[in-house]
Order: structure tokens, then sequence, then C-alpha cells
């Protein structure tokens, strides 16, 4: 919008657009006039011909008619091709050439009045063609005026605005000196009230200050007063204190030396009563023990003595019964191995057999009377086959604990329940 309004108001760009428009008119004229003149010799004398030409040459030179105009009549006459002869004649009166249209005028084209016909729709044509030029510059001109009174509407405006801005400053200018003087004289006035609020506190602070000193001196005074007189009087509590403390510590050692003396005489007495009575406690206690012990020593030997016989008869009795029942099952050729690995054990033991009973029994020379009898009567009974039942029970013994070691060894193994209750037993023996 901006961009049409600065071309319309630019004059040298719209002179050089009319002229570049009028002349493209121009070449589209002369075309147009050479189809004209190709079309009326083909239907017309050569006569006339000359004529024709010189009129329309004449009217071209004399006028510009719009391309638009030009190339409407164009498709007419393509559309519509005239043929003309000298004896038609209108069957009617025909109406003025500017109240009829070009279309028309075409159809009614004669040879009589072709050139008449020819000159007439140059005319109109250009008639029309500065018609629309005339109206398109009254348009441009009027464009041009509505901007330029669109600009003097907007400066006069801008004028306006400022002229009014400028005077609602000054106003405000003025209305803000009047407040600032209102404002400094009551400012000034406040400013009196204060200080004189201000002389009025400080002479009434100053009084009371004067009266807070003197009841300050007052006070320290009679305050300096009950010091000494308290002092004085601790003075006297004092001594009085250290004298009744001294008549205090004087009676109390007489007093705690009387009391020793007392108990240390009781204590005494009781001491010598206490140690009649422990001594004879002690010695009573002493013969108990002695009494006591002896009898608990006669007890255990005893009993050591009664147990270690029944053994030997127990064990004895044993040997006696596993011999016959060995010297009844086995013979001597079933011992030839076992001689040849525990060292000829059987020889000694075979050879024994041959000795006393006597010999076999074991001796004890802390025995008893009566020990060395059971023993003598036990080992009377005792005959060689205990002796090799005793070994072959040994053996057996050893293998089965050999044994019994040998799967404990393999489940401890194999087994992880049996080395945790392993662990736990070991563990329970060693807290």
């Amino acid at each position: 919008m901006c961009a049409r309004v600065e071309v319309a108001a630019d004059p040298d760009k719209l002179m050089e657009d009319l002229l570049e428009h009028w002349r493209r008119r121009t070449v589209a004229l002369e075309a147009f006039e050479g189809e004209l003149r190709e079309t009326r010799a083909a239907a017309t004398l050569p006569s006339e011909e000359s004529d024709v030409e010189s009129e329309a040459s004449s009217d071209a030179s004399s006028s510009t008619i719009a391309s638009e105009d030009v190339l409407m009549v164009r498709a007419l006459i393509a559309r519509r091709p005239v043929t003309l002869s000298r004896s038609e004649t209108p069957a009617k009166r025909r109406p003025a050439w500017r109240d009829r249209d070009i279309e028309s005028v075409v159809d009614e084209e004669s040879d009589d009045d072709e050139g008449a016909s020819l000159r007439a729709l140059l005319g109109r044509a250009v008639e029309e063609t500065m018609v629309r030029r005339r109206q398109r510059i009254e348009r441009q001109v009027a464009r041009r005026r509505e901007v330029s009174t669109a600009r003097e509407r907007r400066d006069a405006g801008r004028k306006i605005a400022r002229a009014i801005r400028g005077w609602h400053i000054t106003r405000v200018r003025k209305v803000t000196l009047v407040q600032g003087a209102c404002r400094r004289w009551l400012a000034g006035r406040l400013v009196v009230k204060i200080r004189i609020r201000l002389a009025r506190a400080e002479r009434a602070m100053l009084r009371w200050r004067q009266t807070c000193n003197l009841l300050r001196q007052w006070r320290a005074s009679e305050q300096v007063q009950a010091a000494w007189r308290g002092y004085k009087t601790r003075c006297l509590l004092l001594k009085d204190a250290e004298r009744r403390e001294r008549v205090q510590k004087r009676v109390e050692a007489i007093v705690t030396r009387y009391l020793a003396r007392v108990e240390r005489a009781k204590q005494t007495a009781a001491a010598e009563r206490i140690k009649r009575v422990w001594r004879s406690y002690s010695r009573a206690r002493l013969l108990e023990t002695q009494y006591s012990s002896v009898l608990t020593i006669q007890r255990v030997w005893r009993g050591a003595r009664a147990r270690k016989a029944v053994r030997i008869y127990r064990d004895a009795s044993s040997r006696r019964v596993d011999f016959e029942y060995d010297l009844e099952t086995v013979d001597e050729s079933d011992f030839i191995d076992d001689d040849l690995v525990i060292d000829d054990s059987l020889s000694d033991v075979f050879a024994r057999i041959q000795e006393s009973p006597s010999e076999i029994a074991p001796e004890d020379d802390s025995s008893s009377p009566i020990e060395s009898k059971s023993g003598a009567l036990l080992t009377s009974d005792m005959d060689a086959s205990s002796v090799s039942r005793e070994h072959h029970a040994r053996c057996r013994r050893r293998f089965i604990r050999e044994q019994n070691r040998r799967k404990r060894r393999l489940d401890l193994q194999s087994n992880s329940a049996s080395r945790l209750a392993r662990f736990r037993s070991s563990v329970a023996r060693s807290s």
C-alpha cells in the first residue's frame, strides 16, 4: 500500500509509465490497421484502396488507441468476417456513432460507408481510450490528493498532539511547582513544630536525668551505709563464731578422748573374750576335721581295695572262661600267621601256660594279706586257656577300634552333617 502511494506520488515515474503505455498502444494500432487494409483489399475495388489508406494513416497519426480496445476489435473481426458491397443499404436509420457499439458497427458495415465507418470506429476507439486515460489520470490525481490530505491530517494531528503534550507538560510543571511550594511551606511548619517538640523533650529528658541522678545518689548513700553496717556486723559475728568454734573444739577433744578410752577398754575386754572363743572353736574344728578326714581316707582306701579285688576276680574269671572256650574251639595252627606278625607273642603265651598259676598272677607288695589270699585263689583257678583268650580279645578290640575309626573318618569326609556335629562337639568341649 505504501509502495503504491509512493509510485503514484512520483510525477516523473508516472509520466514514464504513460509514455511506455502509449508507445505499446501505437504499435498495436499499426498492426490493427494493417489487418484492416488487408481485409478491405479483399472486399472492395482497387480504386478505393488509396483513399482508405490515406484516411487510416491520417487517423492513426492523429490519435493513439488503447491496446485492449484494439485487441477487442481484432477478436470481433476474426470471429465474423465482413463481406460488404456497394449496393447494400441499411434497412433502418442508423443511430449516432457515439451511441452505437463497435460490434454493431462492424456488423452493419458496407462498401459505401466503409471509409466513414472505419474513421468513426477509430475515432470511437480513440475517444474511449482518451476517456479511460482521463479517468485513470483523475483516479491517480484523486488518490494523490487523498494521500496528501492524509499526510496533512497526520502532520496536523502530530502538531496538535505536540501542542497538547506541551500544554499538558507546562500545566503539570506549574502544578508541580505550586505543589512543591505548598509542600515546602507545610514542611517548614512541620519542622518548626518538630523542633519545638524536640526542645521540650530535651528539657524533659534533662529534668528526668537530674532526678534520676539525685535518686541514685540517695540510694548509693543508703547502700554505702547499709554495707558498712553489714560489714561491722559480719566482723562481730565472725569473732563470736570463732570463739564458739574454739570452745566447741576444746569440748569435743575432751569428750573424744574420754569416749576413746571407754571404747578401748570395751574393745580390749571383747577381744579377750573373742580370742578365747575362737581358740576353743578352732581346736574343736581341727579335731573334727582330722577325724572326718581319717574316716574319709579309710572309706576311700577300703573301697579302692574292694573294687580292685572285685576287678581282679572278674578279670580272672573271664580269662578262665575265655581260655577254656578257646582251647575247645581253636587249635595251634590258627595262630601261626598271628605269631609271625605279633613277634612271637603266642610262643611266650604257650610257654607261660606251662608255668604255675602263681607266676601268672600279678604281684603287689602294698596289697593286704586278704588281697594276696584272694589273688592266690583266683590265679590257682586260672589255666593256660585264659592267657590265649585275653590275647585274642585284645586283638579283636583293637581291630574293632580301627574299623570304627575308619568308618568315622569316611563319614566325616562324605557327610556334611557329621562334620557339623563334630565341629559343634569340639566347640562345646573347648568351651
